[in-house]
């Protein structure tokens, strides 16, 4: 019989732990992750790759359950220790700092979020080239928060060295029409209309011919924000050719009274969205995902990956 501090002990209070995980059972998940933390640090020490491993793992159950503050120490620790035992550039110690950037972030401090996204990035062009499509995925987590902050021309820079590349190393993949939309997004917010425009345009219409092959938006958690498929409206009224725009305009709000009596009779006149519309709205990256570790404990014994996510 194995001991309560055995290897084979360990991972299986783990495995269970990320199957309560996978359940949204966190009740039932935080406990036994915590205990497979205390034990690997106590028996394996703070540096070995397991703990680091566990010290993410219950980083992420905590974050989920709510309780950012208790996370981030976590969080840190991880990054810190898998800098110390496999270098900064290392694939695990570069996603670590994205985790801690989303904790950072879903905080309040962007100021401090913002450098551990470009610090991603940075490490990712570093380690993979600034080529790789591992450099263009780090560039659209710092370009979509700085979207989400409203700091419209400074991703626009970020935006254009993703798309371009996409564009060259996967054009027809759904992820470049969706950095095209996030792109015409920023040029949007500086009043760019005429060079906004064609992207918003060309990115929707790549995202619904390539509805089918979005991620399902059961593995998302979204929070209200602007999409895609309203832009291309907005852009052509600012542009004064609102009658131009096709689909896309059933959602559009209409709240404060500022769109002109055409444009609102356009939306009245489409209805309400299509299914494979919202579906396409639903699975755009513009729309803010949490970092749930959705893919770390899926069958991995022990997980060799921390706190992972789908592509954006």
């Amino acid at each position: 019989m194995h001991g309560a501090d055995h290897y084979d002990t360990l991972t299986g209070i783990n495995n269970l732990a990320s199957c309560y995980y996978a359940l949204n059972q966190l009740d039932k998940a935080r406990p036994l992750m915590q205990e497979a933390y205390d034990l690997r640090r106590e028996r394996l020490g703070t540096d070995h790759p397991h703990t680091i491993i566990s010290t993410t793992n219950l980083a992420v159950v905590i974050e989920k359950a709510g309780d950012g503050k208790a996370a981030l120490p976590l969080f840190e620790a991880a990054l810190a220790a898998s800098e110390k035992k496999n270098g900064k550039h290392h694939p695990d110690t570069v996603l670590r700092v994205r985790n801690l950037a989303n904790c950072v972030r879903d905080l309040g401090d962007t100021d401090r979020a913002m450098i551990l996204y470009r610090d991603y990035a940075d490490r990712q062009g570093t380690a993979e080239g600034k080529d790789s499509l591992a450099y263009a995925h780090s560039l659209i987590y710092f370009g979509f928060n700085q979207l989400e902050l409203k700091r419209w021309a400074e991703a626009e820079p970020v935006l254009r060295t993703c798309l371009e590349i996409r564009e060259k190393k996967q054009p027809d993949a759904w992820g470049t029409f969706n950095t095209m939309s996030l792109l015409g997004g920023s040029l949007l917010g500086q009043k760019k209309y005429a060079e906004a425009e064609p992207l918003l345009r060309k990115g929707y219409e790549g995202l619904m011919q390539r509805v089918k092959l979005l991620p399902s938006p059961n593995a998302f958690y979204f929070r209200p924000g602007p999409r895609s498929a309203d832009r291309p409206l907005h852009c052509a009224e600012q542009a004064g050719r609102s009658e131009e725009v096709e689909g896309g305009a059933g959602e559009v709000s209409d709240a404060q009274g500022s769109r002109p009596a055409a444009a609102r009779e356009k939306v009245s006149r489409l209805g309400g969205p299509s299914v494979a519309r919202r579906r396409a709205r639903r699975c755009s990256a513009e729309s803010r995902l949490t970092e749930d570790a959705r893919s770390t404990f899926a069958g991995r014994v022990p997980c060799n990956r921390p706190h992972s996510d789908c592509d954006i």
